[in-house]
């Protein structure tokens, strides 16, 4: 009854530290990546009638509305997608739901673990129990897990580590009956943890490992365990390979998906050390914190530098302790193990996962470092340093307690996260374009006229900074064309887009905003000179070839040049009304009345209710002395259109 009691208070205790530390959380809003699976996702926002689209495609897809394999081997992962979708269907976009969600999984994720450490040992001691519980306790406060748990879209990570740890402790049940339901629910739970994200497969390692290494059953038994979680770690790779298709490893030539793009192989992996030493320290000391890590806040590291020996060394000496370890089953074996295996496929050691680090990607690995620090405080715990270590645990307790609850401020918003984050991450060049882009948002939105040219030019300089680290980084591009129009012109801002055009052909964004400027440029020249430029970017573009035809044609009459545009516009789009308006036109005033007709009487077939085609036709069947047909003509235009005044032909 006593350990009973016992139980009930630590449980107590975890999910009252839970709460408390991330209540602040729901008031919070959408920030950084729930556009692209909530707010902006096309299938979620269909609720119900989504979810099919969401399972039957990457989960990128909802949101660009096709599939893009932005970063190597694409990305399946519906479950929280789904979740999202459902959420949708009965609250709308309600971020307090969203929330509220994650905090309850996050608390029941605390919760499973300790069972599960608690578990491990066949007849647990205080000791062992302790430390079990101080390790979820420590997990619960770490601050590094807040980007898991105050984004909404980290439910991913917190899901995928909930359902394997329900797969591990399955398994555990089934070592004590032997019933073969528990391997059933395991295998099930994996599989969906894997559906949440890719990662969870390390567990189909981890936990038949464990098994042998705790001595919770034969080697035998583990091999048994190991075979229904391989099961299901296939069933997975069928169905992602089935939706992705052949999508393969191959590395992207974008600096913001590929980090290592301009990496040597000796940079690359002296860099991947770099980090896994960074991420050691986050999981000791966490701050500070950002959610940006991108070139190149991150920089590349010399392979002959210090911090690569450093980093050798170290990962050397964890890896000759774990080895050496498995012989006795030493427990720091087990958890460098652990921390390796969950962790490999998010270091960017064999493929790129699109960024250098993300403090998401330790929300599993980080249990090690919670367990030697919670193993450590309990053997301490017993010397004479008992008074010193209480003090000690204490303010871990409080610093990460406080530090958590700031940071959850952090990811209030896009707005105020990317404005604390900059101060952080200044030499990143996402992080200087997403700030630059706000800026300009909030000087669309002033009508002050000398605050909204401040704000400009600050937005002006973070985006020259990002260009700075990033010269060919488009987005930064379009965001400094759209500054330059409105504080300089928008002939000068057609240098930015053109700049994008010239490397990617067929990107919307420069080609919209191009079209804008170029039709704001007041002289005539100017506007030829850009719409030639955007004429030799892609030829069979209409935009600029009709504009171009008109320029030559009714500002230039340079008929010569511009009727032969006109024409290859109006084959281009057939259905522009306007486009064969000036092409008739065009016609007309170099007296090719026979064309004019041939094309104009099509055009009043096609557009029967426009009286400006009835007009035009009129005028070139009186020039072509068809005076009936053109009286007839002029009547419909001015019954189609009221701004066009009634025509009586005198044919003396």
């Amino acid at each position: 009854m006593r350990t009973y009691k016992n139980i009930d208070w630590r449980l107590f205790t975890l999910l009252l530290v839970v709460f408390a530390l991330y209540v602040n959380t729901l008031k919070n809003q959408y920030a950084l990546d729930d556009a692209i699976v909530i707010t902006e996702n096309q299938h979620v926002k269909k609720g119900f009638r989504g979810i099919g689209d969401i399972l039957s495609n990457e989960t990128f897809q909802g949101f660009f509305g096709q599939q893009k394999e932005l970063v190597a081997g694409g990305r399946y992962r519906p479950l929280t997608l789904v979740m999202f979708a459902i959420e949708y269907q009965f609250f709308g976009q309600n971020p307090f739901i969203g929330h509220l969600i994650n905090i309850l999984l996050y608390a029941l994720t605390v919760l499973i673990l300790w069972q599960v450490l608690s578990m491990l040992i066949q007849n647990p001691d205080s000791n062992w129990l302790t430390i079990a519980w101080i390790t979820a306790l420590l997990f619960a406060i770490h601050p590094i897990h807040t980007e898991a748990v105050a984004n909404i879209k980290g439910r991913d990570e917190i899901l995928t580590f909930l359902l394997a740890l329900l797969a591990w402790q399955k398994t555990i049940q089934w070592t004590k009956d032997h019933n073969v339901k528990h391997l059933i629910w395991a295998t099930i739970l994996l599989f969906l943890g894997m559906l949440s994200k890719e990662h969870a497969v390390a567990f189909v390692f981890i936990i038949p490992f464990s098994i042998w290494f705790f001595k919770l059953d034969t080697a035998k038994k583990s091999i048994i365990a190991f075979v229904p979680l391989l099961i299901a770690a296939l069933a997975f790779v069928i169905l992602r390979h089935n939706v992705l298709g052949g999508t393969r490893l191959v590395e992207g030539i974008e600096l913001m998906n590929n980090p290592f793009v301009d990496a040597t192989m000796g940079q690359r992996y002296a860099t991947i050390l770099f980090t896994f030493l960074w991420y050691l320290k986050l999981l000791v000391w966490p701050h500070p914190l950002t959610y940006d890590y991108y070139p190149y806040h991150v920089s590349l590291i010399d392979p002959n530098s210090i911090i690569t020996f450093v980093g050798i060394i170290i990962l050397a000496t964890l890896t000759i302790i774990a080895i050496i370890g498995l012989r006795k089953r030493n427990l720091a074996s087990f958890w460098i193990i652990f921390f390796g295996a969950s962790f490999i496929l998010m270091s960017n050691l064999f493929f790129t996962v699109g960024t250098f680090m993300n403090e998401r990607f330790m929300f599993i690995p980080s249990v090690s470092i919670c367990f030697a620090i919670a193993f450590i405080i309990v053997k301490l715990h017993q010397t004479k340093f008992k008074k010193q270590i209480n003090i000690l645990v204490a303010a871990i307790i409080i610093l990460g307690a406080i530090k958590t609850i700031d940071r959850n401020g952090d990811w209030y918003n896009d707005e105020v996260l990317f404005m604390t984050d900059i101060q952080v991450s200044s030499n990143s060049a996402k992080s200087n374009v997403v700030v630059g882009g706000k800026l300009s948002e909030q000087a669309q939105k002033t009508t002050d006229s000398i605050q909204q040219r401040k704000l400009l030019i600050e937005a002006n300089n973070y985006l020259d900074k990002a260009l700075e680290i990033h010269p060919s980084y488009n987005d930064a591009k379009l965001l400094k064309g759209n500054v330059v129009f409105q504080l300089q012109s928008a002939y000068a801002a057609m240098s930015w887009y053109l700049s994008i055009l010239e490397r990617a052909k067929q990107h919307t964004n420069a080609w919209k905003n191009s079209l804008i400027a170029a039709s704001a440029i007041n002289d005539t020249d100017q506007r030829i000179e850009i719409y030639s430029k955007l004429h030799n970017i892609d030829s069979n573009r209409f935009e600029p070839i009709h504009n171009l035809g008109l320029l030559y044609s009714r500002n230039k009459l340079d008929y010569q040049r511009g009727i032969p545009l006109l024409e290859k516009a109006v084959r281009i789009n057939p259905s522009s009304k306007e486009a064969i308006k000036d092409l008739g036109i065009a016609y007309g005033m170099t007296g090719n009345y026979l064309k004019s007709e041939v094309l104009l009487t099509k055009a009043t077939q096609q557009f029967p209710n426009d009286g400006q085609l009835q007009y035009n036709l009129a005028i070139t069947l009186y020039n072509l002395k068809k005076f009936d047909e053109a009286q007839q003509a002029f009547d419909k235009a001015a019954k189609l259109d009221k701004t066009i005044k009634p025509v009586k032909i005198n044919q003396k």
